[in-house]
């Protein structure tokens, strides 16, 4: 029952293997291909780009690359106390007396409100604001994308659904990226560790050159044109992630917070 659910929803035939094929492989082929009006031999980019990030949620729990670090105590102010405290930097210098200040500091300051000590994140407590806020946070993101790139491409006679369409096809290709390069880099670190660093390398360098490449073939501008356009956009998504970053590690430390 389950599976024709998600056969009935999603759509999962062949469409959906060559899309994950020409989206991966061939930037911006599909996304135009789609908006030229080829669109019975494609899978919805709203449905495709949903089907994506479920697959890469539910992952997130078997993915051991999140695996957090835990403090003997599971504490991290007692972790704090069990660091030595006459630390020696050099000999009879001022450095080891004001590094042993600051980790009594450390000690005596790592507790919330109610003088109760601060912990480390656990892994699954990580994983289920990852899970919570994820996808708030990337609905808000793409229409965004969408937007820039309609300001940035604005002579292209695309209108904003359509860019839509090019937001929601660039988040499917990195969460499809995502999904698949951590495997196969795992894969080669079993036959050979300096292939597998250079095909990590190899991944990451596409990975960065995807969404130029993407543009070149769906807006048709010119090399310069297109990196300029890329610059700015990677310029405005870096403030957007720090700004991302520091809210999800607000809401983490208020959540340890409340929990401890």
């Amino acid at each position: 029952m389950l599976s024709e659910a998600a056969e009935s929803f999603f759509h999962l035939d062949g469409r959906f293997a060559r899309g994950v094929v020409y989206l991966l492989f061939l930037p911006g082929r599909l996304t135009r291909s789609f908006l030229l009006g080829r669109r019975a031999s494609q899978v919805p980019p709203l449905r495709f780009y949903l089907f994506i990030t479920l697959v890469y949620f539910l992952s997130l729990p078997l993915r051991t690359t999140l695996e957090m670090p835990e403090l003997p105590a599971g504490d991290l102010q007692q972790g704090l106390k069990e660091l030595p405290q006459d630390i020696v930097v050099a000999d009879n210098s001022e450095e080891a007396e004001d590094l042993s200040d600051f980790i009594a500091g450390l000690q005596e300051g790592m507790t919330n409100e109610r003088g109760e000590s601060l912990r480390l994140p656990t892994r699954d407590e990580v994983i289920e604001l990852v899970l919570f806020y994820g996808p708030k946070v990337l609905f808000v993101l793409l229409p965004l994308l969408a937007l820039s790139t309609r300001v940035l491409f604005w002579r292209s006679g695309f209108a904003y659904l359509e860019h839509l369409v090019v937001a929601l096809h660039i988040g499917a290709f990195y969460f499809t990226f995502l999904l698949f390069a951590g495997g196969w880099v795992g894969l080669l670190e079993l036959i050979w560790s300096p292939l597998a660093g250079l095909a990590q390398a190899l991944a990451f360098t596409y990975a960065a050159l995807y969404v130029p490449l993407l543009f070149a073939e769906v807006f048709r501008k010119g090399i310069w044109g297109t990196l300029w356009r890329t610059g700015v956009l990677f310029t405005a998504a870096f403030c957007i992630f720090l700004v991302v970053v520091v809210s999800f590690s607000v809401v983490l430390v208020s959540q340890l917070q409340l929990d401890g």
